[in-house]
C-alpha cells in the first residue's frame, strides 16, 4: 500500500478494517490515532509494545529512518511468512499422532465400561474364569474411576507447579536446557533458533543496526534463556574487541558451518550475507527433517498402537473366547 502511494494512516486504516481478531484490530486503530496525530510509526507501535515484537519495531525505526520503510516492511512480511509456514509445518506433524491417540483412548475407555462388563457377567453366570489380561485391564479401568477426581487434582496440581516453576528465571533456565539436550528432537530444536537467529541477524545488519545492537536485538526473539545467556557473553566479548566467530566459538553458540560462514563474513566485510545464506540453508534441512519426521511417524505410531490398543481388544475378546469354550 504504500509503495502504492496510500499514506500510512490510511494503510493502517484499511488493514485494521480487514483484521478479524479483535484485539489487533483495536491496537491498529490506537496506532492509526497516534500517527494522524504526527507521532511516529515506531513511538505507536512502541506503546502497544505487548502486540508487536520488539524486533519488528527495531526494524522500523531503521526504516523510517532511513526511509526505506517499504523494503523493511516487505523484508518483515517475508520473515513472519517463512516463520508460519515451518510453526504449521510442526503443528501438523503433532496434529495427527494427538488426534489418533486420544480417539484410542476414548475407544478404550468405551470397551472398558460398557462392552467388556457385559461379557464378564455372561462369563460368570455359566461358571467361566475370568481371563487373568480381562482382569487387570478392569482394576485398572476400576481403579481411575474409583480415583478420578483424586488423579485429576493430582494431575492439576503438578501441572500448575510446573507451569509456575517454568515462569521463574531459574524454572526457565532449567527446561530450555532441556530442549536444546532432549534426544532426537535437539537437532532440529537447535536448528530452528539459530534459523532464528541467522535470518533476524542478517536483517538487522542490513538494516543499518550495528552488532552490539543487533545482538541485543535478537535476543528477544529466541525464546531460550541458555542461547540468550550465551549471546549476552558473546556481547561483552566483542565489546572487548573480540571477533564474532571466537566469541560465538568460545561460548560454543552454532555449528561449525555456522562458524565458518561467520568467520568468512567477517574476513569479507558481508556478514549479513553470509547469515542470510546461512538462513536459507537451514530453512531448506529443517523442512527436510520435517518431512522425514512425518514419514517416520505414522508406522512409529502403527506400531505403538498395535502394542497399546491390541492390549485392550485381547482384553475385551478373551471372555467371549472363554464363553464359546463353556458352552462347547
Amino acid at each position: 500500500m504504500i509503495n502504492a502511494g496510500i499514506s500510512v494512516s490510511q494503510a493502517l486504516n484499511i488493514i485494521a478494517s480487514q483484521c478479524n481478531k479483535k484485539t489487533l484490530r483495536e491496537s491498529l486503530c490506537r496506532v492509526e490515532r497516534n500517527v494522524s496525530r504526527g507521532e511516529s510509526i515506531y513511538k505507536s507501535l512502541k506503546k502497544e509494545s505487548d502486540v508487536y515484537p520488539l524486533f519488528m519495531n527495531e526494524m522500523i525505526k531503521i526504516g523510517e529512518e532511513s526511509g526505506k520503510l517499504d523494503k523493511i516492511l516487505k523484508n518483515l512480511s517475508e520473515y513472519y511468512d517463512k516463520q508460519d509456514k515451518l510453526f504449521n509445518k510442526v503443528k501438523s506433524a503433532i496434529t495427527y499422532p494427538l488426534v489418533v491417540l486420544t480417539s484410542s483412548f476414548f475407544i478404550i475407555l468405551f470397551l472398558m465400561a460398557k462392552i467388556i462388563p457385559n461379557f464378564i457377567d455372561t462369563l460368570l453366570s455359566i461358571g467361566g474364569d475370568i481371563p487373568f489380561i480381562t482382569q487387570v485391564t478392569l482394576d485398572f479401568y476400576s481403579f481411575l474411576r474409583t480415583n478420578f477426581y483424586l488423579i485429576n487434582i493430582i494431575l492439576f496440581t503438578i501441572m500448575i507447579a510446573i507451569y509456575q516453576y517454568s515462569r521463574t528465571n531459574e524454572g526457565k533456565l532449567y527446561f530450555d536446557n532441556i530442549k536444546i539436550r532432549i534426544p532426537y528432537l535437539r537437532r532440529y530444536y537447535n536448528n530452528f533458533v539459530l534459523y532464528k537467529f541467522s535470518v533476524s541477524l542478517s536483517m538487522l545488519i542490513e538494516a543499518g543496526f550495528n552488532i552490539i545492537k543487533a545482538l541485543e536485538t535478537v535476543i528477544s526473539l529466541l525464546d531460550n534463556k541458555v542461547i540468550e545467556n550465551k549471546i549476552k557473553n558473546c556481547i561483552e566479548d566483542i565489546k572487548q574487541g573480540e571477533s564474532m566467530n571466537s566469541s560465538f566459538k568460545k561460548q560454543e553458540l552454532g555449528n561449525e558451518l555456522f562458524l565458518s560462514l561467520i568467520s568468512i563474513g567477517e574476513e569479507t566485510g558481508k556478514v549479513e550475507e553470509m547469515l542470510s545464506k546461512l538462513g536459507g540453508i537451514l530453512e531448506n534441512e529443517l523442512e527436510e527433517y520435517l518431512k522425514k519426521l512425518l514419514s517416520l511417524m505414522e508406522p512409529m505410531i502403527i506400531i505403538f498402537l498395535a502394542l497399546f490398543v491390541g492390549v485392550f481388544i485381547i482384553a475385551a475378546f478373551m471372555p467371549i473366547i472363554n464363553i464359546m469354550d463353556s458352552i462347547a
